[in-house]
C-alpha cells in the first residue's frame, strides 16, 4: 500500500514537471502578438489618376511611421523615385498627397510603395527602406496608371 502511494505521488509530480516544461516551452517559442499584427497592418490602395505632378493615394495603413513613395516603371518593376509623401504616423490615412518631381504622362505605369521611416521623419531612400510583408516576404506595393480618363477629385468612375 505504501509503495502504491509513492508511485501515485511520483506520477503526479512527473505530470506537473512535464506540464510545466511544456507551458514554459510554448511561452518561449510563441510569436508576440505585435509581431503578427505588423504584417497585417501594412496596406496600400492607389487608383488610376489623371496626369499631374501630384498623386493622391486612396488609403495607406502603416504599422510603424513611414512614407508612400511613387516610382516610375522600369520594364515592369519599380524604377526611379518620382516623389515621396510627407511623414505618416502609424495608422490609417486616406487621400495621401504625393508631390512628384515631374508631370506624369497619360498611360504611364506607376508604382506606389510603402517605406518605413528610420526615425528622423524625413524621407531618405538610402535609409527609409521598403516595408516588407507577407509570405513570401515582398514589398507593400501597388501598380496604377496615369490616365486622362480617370475620375478627378470628387468624381465617380462610371
Amino acid at each position: 500500500m505504501e509503495n502504491k502511494k509513492y508511485a501515485i505521488a511520483a506520477l503526479a509530480g512527473l505530470v506537473l514537471v512535464v506540464g510545466g516544461l511544456a507551458l514554459w516551452s510554448a511561452q518561449k517559442t510563441a510569436v508576440p502578438e505585435d509581431e503578427v499584427a505588423v504584417q497585417e497592418q501594412n496596406d496600400l490602395v492607389a487608383s488610376d489618376a489623371r496626369p499631374s505632378d501630384v498623386v493622391s493615394v486612396d488609403s495607406v495603413t502603416l504599422a510603424h511611421g513611414g512614407f508612400v513613395v511613387i516610382h516610375e516603371d522600369a520594364q515592369g518593376v519599380p524604377g526611379a523615385i518620382l516623389g515621396a509623401s510627407a511623414y505618416l504616423a502609424a495608422g490609417m490615412k486616406t487621400g495621401v498627397p504625393v508631390k512628384l518631381s515631374r508631370m506624369t504622362r497619360d498611360g504611364e505605369l506607376l508604382y506606389a510603395m510603402l517605406h518605413r521611416d528610420d526615425g528622423d521623419q524625413k524621407f531618405d531612400p538610402q535609409y527609409d527602406l521598403p516595408v516588407i510583408s507577407g509570405d513570401p516576404a515582398i514589398p507593400v506595393i501597388m501598380r496604377f496608371h496615369s490616365d486622362s480618363k480617370a475620375p478627378g477629385p470628387g468624381e465617380q468612375k462610371l
